[in-house]
């Protein structure tokens, strides 16, 4: 299955990141390409021409925070520049983040629509989500013996919690590593034309499309995280 590899090019931290996964992904042989990235300054907003979902976390930016606004909306870009991708060539890809590293071979089994790949890290230091109320999620995993499993309703942590329409959906734990399906690339393109743009970690929601993880994880975050999409480039 191949692999993209997003990162910003011109930038040293995230050019940096992209030569430690570059290593890591050779190292296991994956199939691999590196792709530089959407940036606030290659931003077209006529690629996926579409408003922002209504009450969404991306909408919230534009009013509140406006200079991470288009941040944000350049890392949907990069999600949905992959969904597209896979959905025209019918087949299943990865999407990696620069600040990833690869820690075993590409063996993917089957899913529907997405698998999350590196959720034994999701809440751990470095992630930005880690956090002692996600303690009971972390034991709950651990203990999984299932190599594929869907994100548990009962006490998964992370909820979509803005008042759209998808309120109370599960979310991803970012996008740091994932394997998109050709479904799922249709569910989530078909979710933006209906619904409108989102946070990519908030549209990867159980309202949009099925959610998997892998047991256990393939991908780890590496330990330094140039947190980007919050300090731009």
């Amino acid at each position: 299955m191949k692999a993209h590899l997003i990162y910003v090019e011109g930038n040293a931290e995230s050019e940096s990141c992209r030569d430690t996964c570059e290593a890591s992904l050779q190292k296991w042989g994956w199939d691999y390409e590196p792709i530089s990235g959407v940036t606030p300054h290659t931003l077209d907003e006529d690629e996926f021409p579409f408003p922002d979902v209504e009450n969404g976390r991306l909408q919230s930016f534009g009013v509140d925070e406006p200079k991470k606004y288009p941040i944000k909306k350049s890392c949907l870009f990069n999600n949905l520049r992959l969904a597209t991708k896979v959905y025209d060539a019918g087949e299943s890809m990865i999407f990696l983040e620069h600040d990833t590293e690869v820690i075993d071979r590409c063996e993917i089994p089957f899913f529907k629509d997405l698998l999350f790949l590196s959720m034994d890290y999701a809440f751990k230091a470095p992630s930005v989500l880690a956090d002692k109320n996600f303690a009971g999620w972390q034991q709950y995993h651990q203990k999984s013996l299932a190599q594929t499993y869907e994100f548990p309703r009962d006490i998964y942590p992370l909820k979509y919690y803005k008042d759209s329409v998808w309120n109370n959906s599960m979310m991803v734990p970012g996008t740091s590593a994932y394997a998109l399906s050709p479904y799922g690339a249709e569910k989530l393109l078909k979710a933006v034309e209906k619904h409108g743009l989102e946070q990519s970690d908030y549209i990867y929601n159980s309202k949009v499309m099925n959610l998997e993880a892998l047991n256990p994880s393939i991908v780890k975050l590496q330990k330094y995280n140039p947190n980007l999409s919050h300090r731009g480039v």
